[in-house]
């Protein structure tokens, strides 16, 4: 989903690296589909503060929130690709929930993502939206929207 360039590898000092760690000044879209971008709150010892990740599908990010959960999820951003919005431009959006949904038409289960602005919106284009739902099934509420886990 994401590619990085020798080229675009931002040259840091060892010392502020942890070990195979590299900063870069851009990466690359491999797909033009969804992605999210997610913030943390990271403590180390006494002190606290943000780290932003980007995750190319919405398996992964939950994997991550389960696997961490001394890491809370502060805040998530859907990045909408052109071919799914109106303006036909990448547009992003504030989410407030992330549920799943399995369909009266007998596919695989969708991640379903509510925003801020009260849509709903699917990262996967082989998933329907349209298509009745059977099940729905909370998976998490983004605190960052005034609401707990």
């Amino acid at each position: 989903m994401f590619a990085t360039h020798s080229s675009d590898r931002l040259h840091t000092p060892g010392s502020l690296l942890l070990p195979e760690q590299s900063y870069w000044r851009a990466m690359a879209l491999t797909a033009h589909r969804a992605w999210l971008l997610a913030t943390f709150r990271v403590r180390d010892g006494k002190a606290e503060f943000r780290q932003t990740l980007c995750f190319g599908c919405g398996s992964d990010l939950l994997e991550r929130v389960r696997a961490v959960p001394v890491e809370p999820l502060d805040a998530l951003v859907f990045m909408a690709p052109p071919w799914q919005t109106q303006r036909g431009q990448w547009a992003s959006h504030n989410v407030t929930a992330i549920w799943s949904a399995s369909s009266t038409a007998g596919g695989p289960d969708m991640l379903v993502f509510d925003t801020d602005a009260g849509n709903c919106l699917v990262a996967d284009p082989a998933c329907d939206p349209a298509d009745r739902v059977q099940k729905l099934e909370l998976l998490l509420r983004i605190p960052s929207c005034g609401r707990t886990l």
